[in-house]
């Protein structure tokens, strides 16, 4: 199950780059295309962004439909798409999986205990719905596939595409700048706390972790985390 979780994160992700680059390159054309725009498949998936735009807009949309593709199977299998599809869950994976093995094996079962602050997520849902009910998309910051989209095209393309991008330090590219560098922390964090973003400040996941408690399946926990531990 670990090799194929490891697959599907690879395979999404990397679907996720392409359709990010070729929508990147309609950009360039000058023509409108954002209505064809190939990484809007993936915001349809998004039921956080179909409840948004229901509460924002009044009206029920194809978006709505399209997220039942993610939410309905949630109930059965739990939050399978922060593991196996979600673009920042696999980034933030990865960052995690850089520190060394013997820093993360003292560090591993303290990280999993849940903590008082991972339900920051949850005021951050709750707040980001109300808002949408007075037609503020506020949470849209905080939607893990607008947070990777934002990042890389208004941080991090237009660096590689300019070598004097971060040398002159024009006054109209600070918000960009710092914008790639707050992604970049919420990344390393990772190195200290295990999927920081994903149990602390992801409304998506907050969502979805909603569902599961109604999830027909699950694996359930026959001894503390300690003990399972020192058995392996």
């Amino acid at each position: 199950m670990t090799r194929l979780r490891r697959i599907s994160q690879i395979v999404f992700f990397l679907l996720f780059v392409r359709l990010l680059a070729r929508a990147k390159i309609s950009n360039s054309s000058g023509a409108d295309t954002r209505s064809l725009h190939p990484i809007n498949y993936f915001f349809k998936l998004d039921p956080l962004t179909a409840l948004v735009n229901l509460l924002a807009g009044h009206t029920l949309s194809s978006a709505l439909i399209w997220s039942l593709i993610i939410l309905i199977p949630t109930f059965f299998l739990g939050r399978f798409f922060c593991g196996w599809i979600c673009p920042l869950g696999s980034m933030n994976q990865f960052v995690d999986s850089i520190g060394s093995k013997s820093m993360r094996r003292k560090t591993l079962i303290a990280s999993n205990r849940y903590k008082k602050w991972q339900a920051t997520k949850y005021f951050l849902l709750i707040a980001g719905l109300v808002a949408a009910l007075f037609r503020s998309n506020t949470i849209g910051w905080n939607d893990p596939f607008s947070l990777v989209v934002r990042s890389i095209e208004v941080s991090f393309l237009p660096a590689a595409a300019s070598k004097k991008y971060y040398v002159v330090y024009q006054p109209h590219y600070w918000p960009s700048v710092l914008m790639g560098v707050d992604f970049l922390a919420l990344l390393l964090m990772n190195l200290r706390v295990t999927r920081f973003w994903c149990r602390a400040l992801c409304p998506l996941g907050a969502l979805l972790g909603m569902a599961t408690r109604w999830s027909i399946l699950g694996l359930p926990r026959t001894q503390p985390l300690a003990t399972s531990a020192a058995a392996a």
